[in-house]
């Protein structure tokens, strides 16, 4: 099984080939996304979970994030 710091890797490469980055705010969605994988988390589930540790990630960045 791989560990969350993997999948992140994986993610961060597949992003780079399709020329995106993985930005903090990225990394930060992707992990709550992680770490809830039997969940059905909508954006503002999201938005709420990632709000208490990044207070600075804003609705729209949930939404592209979700998009990619």
């Amino acid at each position: 099984m791989k560990t969350l710091r993997e999948k992140i890797t994986e993610i961060r490469e597949s992003l780079r080939r399709k020329g995106y980055r993985l930005t903090p705010q990225r990394e930060a969605i992707i992990k709550i996304l992680l770490e809830n994988p039997n969940q059905h988390l909508a954006a503002e589930d999201i938005y709420v979970k990632v709000r208490r540790a990044h207070p600075e990630i804003g609705m729209a960045t949930v939404y592209r994030t979700l998009d990619l």
